[in-house]
């Protein structure tokens, strides 16, 4: 398979054709046309991106796209730059005007780093195990809680020990912020109270899931701090996060888990989030299960397309941290 550190390899020759692109982009933009020429340009730049996007062209069809489109991004630029700033001594009108352009540029600047972000992403394949489960690295499962109910919290450890994995190479954890010894010695006695039952509630789910209870002194630096007092009381290779509503599949370990013996420098397996139920937005205008969510524009394609740069954001959850490049 073909792992990060072999992709860097390559990485310089695609900056250098990049910033090739740019420049010849960039002096095509700046080259004076009539009007007529501008809108043949234009138009036959946009018949050729719709073809591109109907046939579902992809590979070096995807930079021929974003090409074209940044070519007629920057000649609109070039012209409102050029030819429609009012006179420099029309200050009630030269001002505005200006503050207008900087916004525009702003924003086409963002969607430059954007494209320049996605124009190639990873299609990345699970990385396979050996078959010598001895070679396997070990996996901590991080699951922090502070108020979720024991009932939500039973669901997540039932299925994180249902991930097929050896039994000697896995250990999970609950680690419950709220139930720490400052809330169960609160001055306040209801507050006391509560969390001394969260605290024993919790211990015993987890005596009879056979998972590990961890608590803390304090809830100090909330779900980060969380994190890091468990860090020194665990010892597994890699450390699995999973928020406390977030249940995994059976096969996840399996197909996530070998990245780090093909790459010894890798910190981070982010994988993508699903949801089983509506956000605020997709409730309101009834899409829900009828088209993608916002965060499936994220994950199949930021992530991926920050992955060609290796690089990925940490999303809190359902991530893999090498717990080498951690301490």
């Amino acid at each position: 398979m073909t792992t990060r550190f072999q992709r860097n390899k390559t990485a310089w020759p695609t900056r250098l054709i990049w910033l090739g692109l740019a420049v010849f982009m960039c002096a095509v933009a700046a080259q004076p046309v009539g009007l007529q020429s501008q809108a043949t340009l234009g138009l036959v730049g946009l018949v050729v991106m719709f073809a591109i996007y109907l046939l579902r062209l992809g590979g070096a069809f995807r930079i021929v796209m974003i090409s074209i489109g940044g070519l007629l991004i920057f000649r609109y630029i070039w012209w409102r730059a050029t030819s429609t700033m009012p006179p420099s001594d029309e200050l009630a009108n030269f001002i505005p005007g200006i503050l207008l352009l900087a916004a525009e540029v702003y924003s086409v600047t963002m969607l430059a780093i954007n494209l320049f972000v996605v124009s190639d992403p990873i299609e990345r394949k699970p990385a396979p195990l050996p078959a010598d489960q001895s070679k396997w690295p070990s996996v901590d499962v991080y699951v922090p809680s502070y108020n979720e109910s024991a009932q939500l919290l039973s669901a997540t450890l039932a299925a994180a020990k249902n991930m097929q994995y050896p039994a000697d190479k896995i250990q999970i954890y609950l680690l419950d912020d709220g139930g720490t010894a400052a809330k169960r010695n609160a001055t306040d006695a209801n507050a006391r109270a509560a969390a001394m039952a969260r605290h024993k509630e919790l211990q015993d789910l987890c005596a009879a899931l056979d998972v590990q209870y961890l608590t803390r002194a304090d809830n100090r630096s909330a779900k980060a701090g969380n994190l890091n007092a468990a860090f020194p009381r665990t010892k597994g290779d890699i450390i699995l996060v999973l928020d406390a509503d977030h249940a995994p599949v059976q096969d996840f370990l399996l197909k996530t888990a070998g990245f780090f013996l093909y790459n010894e420098r890798l910190f981070l397996v982010q994988t993508p989030h699903s949801f089983v139920n509506p956000d605020p937005l997709e409730r309101n205008l009834d899409t829900f299960e009828r088209m993608p969510a916002e965060n499936e524009m994220f994950y199949s394609m930021v992530q991926k397309g920050l992955d060609k740069w290796n690089a990925s954001f940490f999303c809190g959850s359902a991530a893999l941290l090498s717990r080498k490049a951690l301490a």
